[in-house]
């Protein structure tokens, strides 16, 4: 049954008495999603929707505004939905390099703008679930408040309050008559009232159309001058062919307008900034909801969810204070997601289980690189940490999992989904980066089931089979028929499911309950979801770049790195105790000591004094390395095949009692048997069998000595 049978929300989000008041006003709760990525709008309908649930008979159905409306429009968010789909990998983190750069850009615009926007919809709450301009959305709703409370004339900076008055002239009286304010900053006052609307109409103006030119097509004005092409200086040209022709009617009107305003407002104006129409009564909340895991260290940017905790890190007390800021975020990965017996583990420096001084150092490092991300403790009392009752996920992944319905459909298209002894289920979700990517996996795996049923047919005749489920959503047309002429030449063991976009939450966690392994890409939502669930399958993450035909970490932005690592904090809780991290990273340490100490006695030296950060960086990228795959490189990944190694050894392995290695599964070794018979390997004694670990992905094994060859694909361009 469901977990959450209230419907429970995180504290913030729920409505107090002041809002449920504003609410009967017609006040209204703002949504910001500025949103490049689908998370972003994703967790803001899930917001909506868990609050129209918990209040019906509070929020109307018109009770929501976006004043961005996700930006489709917007340069940024254009530029990342290209390069994401295409993913050019350089371009994006080169977006990101700019992102303190873009919001210094348009700071005043997003200040100001956002603060005009909430007086005039009359805003009762504030929900941002976008990454960027953090700073700039707490000064605009700090702001705000200022205005309900009349004292507009607090704004900390002077240039806001000029954009304030010369956007709407009744201000202007207010710092006219405030003694507080010096005569030089009122005389800014009345030319920023009078004389700059010539700058607007004849600088700004234009040079707004000119940029949103760039993303409309004006195709009906084209048409109407006989241009049949749309390109980027026939669309200026349009822009401009209709603001200058109404320049000398619109700066004469605006004129007046702002004459008649200011004169009328400076008699009957009271001197505060209380706006008679605004109903809404204040303090408005803000409320920051992360999209991204709670991830961050200065020193260590490449592995964190920066986006978020450098604007939040930079937002000042006063600000938060004025703003009510309140974040929502995921749980720390230092608290397990599953439930342990014994959780009086030893934390102490000392701690036999951590053999060495660098063990116990990294060990302490992780502790705090997983911690609470934000710098200030008085930023940090306004965190509310989720749990799987009120997690902002979508209800489905919060059924027990022995309470999930096995079939779904109809009579005609009945799809059923449930574990058997001898099926692998594999099911891959890649969000926008489908299409091309989920046809390469089923291609990878066809090719791959074909060579193991010629090296071991015992395995087909014990009714093994794999079945792959594919999340194709909207891109199910654009590879319906290569789907199908993959399966028309697919062995009878290999069956393909490709899913369309599926509406039923019950069903995309029922997929995952049965699966063997999920491949997936490292998104937010998707990572809260799989966190929720907290389903036994093995994972695998998507990254769209290669090196020498390896996955690569350099096809994943920070936020993406840091998303399942912190997932396979949480999953396996290595951070419980000193014992359970050794297991987790011991081997990789080895690997990164012993490539030192091929270099030499000073150079290894060197190494163990080096600081503790990057140690430990180098120690968490190998362990997420070995949850990498590409679509070209999957049947060779480790955890792959160790998937495979354990489901061939339970069920016979060569067939006749001998156990196989990692170098028996490799695609070069089984395609081998291809051309020539593989001999049989002798059944060897019970205690020298090579088992898999009980759980792949809590330990590291050594990669194959022989090279694969197979599937292995052109290095991508990056």
């Amino acid at each position: 049954m469901l977990k959450n049978k209230k419907n429970e929300l995180p504290k913030p989000l729920e409505l107090n008495p002041l809002e449920k008041d504003n609410l009967k006003r017609g006040g209204k709760i703002f949504e910001i999603t500025l949103a490049a990525g689908n998370g972003h709008l994703e967790m803001a309908r899930r917001i909506k929707d868990s609050l129209h649930k918990r209040y019906p008979e509070h929020i109307p159905a018109d009770s929501f505004l976006d004043p961005v409306k996700g930006a489709r429009d917007h340069p940024g968010v254009w530029l990342w939905n290209i390069w994401q789909k295409n993913e050019y990998i350089g371009l994006l983190k080169f977006l990101v390099s700019t992102q303190s750069f873009s919001d210094w850009l348009h700071h005043y615009a997003s200040r100001v703008g956002l603060c005009q926007y909430l007086i005039k919809q009359k805003a009762m709450k504030v929900i941002d679930t976008q990454t960027n301009s953090t700073i700039s959305t707490a000064q605009a709703v700090g702001d705000y408040n200022l205005f309900l409370a009349g004292k507009m004339e607090e704004i900390d900076d002077w240039i806001v309050k000029m954009i304030h008055v010369f956007l709407d002239p009744v201000l202007a009286p207010i710092l006219w008559k405030n003694p507080q304010e010096s005569w030089y900053r009122k005389t800014g006052t009345v030319i920023a009232t009078f004389f700059g609307y010539p700058i607007f109409w004849l600088v700004l103006f234009p040079l707004s159309m000119i940029v949103n030119s760039l993303y409309r097509n004006n195709d009906f004005l084209l048409h109407q001058m006989g241009m049949t092409e749309t390109s980027f200086f026939k669309k200026v040209l349009v822009a401009l062919f209709v603001l200058f022709p109404l320049s000398p009617i619109l700066v004469p009107l605006d004129l007046g307008y702002r004459l008649t305003k200011f004169i009328y407002s400076f008699f009957v104006s009271p001197g505060n900034s209380r706006i008679d129409d605004v109903k809404v009564k204040g303090p408005v909340r803000l409320i920051k909801v992360l999209t991204d895991v709670p991830v961050y260290d200065a020193s260590n940017r490449d592995n964190s969810t920066i986006n978020y905790f450098d604007s939040l890190n930079k937002v000042c007390p006063e600000h938060i204070k004025r703003s009510h800021l309140e974040i929502v975020s995921p749980p720390l990965a230092s608290i397990p997601r599953v439930k342990m017996r014994n959780m009086s583990a030893d934390y102490t420096s000392d701690s036999s289980a951590l053999q060495n001084d660098l063990f116990n150092k990294m060990y302490h490092y992780c502790q705090n690189f997983f911690s609470n991300p934000l710098n200030d403790q008085f930023l940090q009392s306004r965190v509310t940490y989720t749990t799987p009752e009120n997690a902002l996920v979508r209800d489905g992944f919060k059924i027990d999992e022995n309470n999930l319905p096995e079939e779904f459909g109809d009579d005609t298209d009945k799809r059923s989904y449930s574990k058997s002894k001898n099926r692998l289920n594999v099911s891959v979700m890649l969000g926008g980066n489908g299409g091309p990517s989920l046809v390469s996996y089923t291609k990878a795996l066809k090719k791959y089931l074909e060579a193991l049923n010629k090296a071991y047919p015992h395995l087909k005749d014990n009714n093994m089979e794999v079945v792959v489920t594919l999340f194709c959503g909207r891109s199910f047309s654009d590879i319906e028929s290569e789907i199908k002429e993959i399966q028309r030449s697919a062995p009878e063991n290999f069956l393909i499911n490709p899913l369309g976009f599926i509406r039923n939450d019950q069903e995309i966690a029922a997929v995952l309950r049965q699966a063997d392994l999920h491949i997936t890409r490292p998104g937010g939502i998707s990572i809260f979801e799989l966190d929720t669930m907290n389903a036994s399958h093995n994972l695998l993450f998507h990254t769209p770049l290669e090196e020498d035909g390896r996955p690569s970490l350099e096809g994943l932005v920070s936020w993406e790195r840091s998303n399942p690592l912190w997932l396979l904090m949480r999953r396996r809780a290595y951070l419980r105790s000193p014992g359970a991290f050794k297991a987790f990273c011991e081997d990789h340490l080895e690997d990164t000591e012993g490539k030192h100490k091929e270099k030499g006695f000073f150079d290894f030296f060197k190494f163990r004094k080096s600081s503790k950060g990057s140690v430990c960086k180098k120690i968490l990228e190998r362990s997420l390395q070995d949850h990498l795959v590409t679509n070209t490189s999957l049947t060779d990944s480790k955890a792959f095949l160790g998937l495979i190694q354990k489901y061939v050894n339970s069920n016979g392995g060569n067939g006749i009692g001998g156990r196989l290695d990692f170098d028996d599964l490799t695609m070069g070794a089984l395609q081998e048997t291809q051309d020539a018979p593989k001999q049989e390997k002798p059944a060897v004694l019970p205690s020298a069998t090579i088992r898999l670990p009980k759980n792949i992905l809590t330990h590291s094994v050594k990669p194959p000595s022989r090279v694969p060859t197979g599937l292995q694909a052109p290095k991508r361009r990056k």
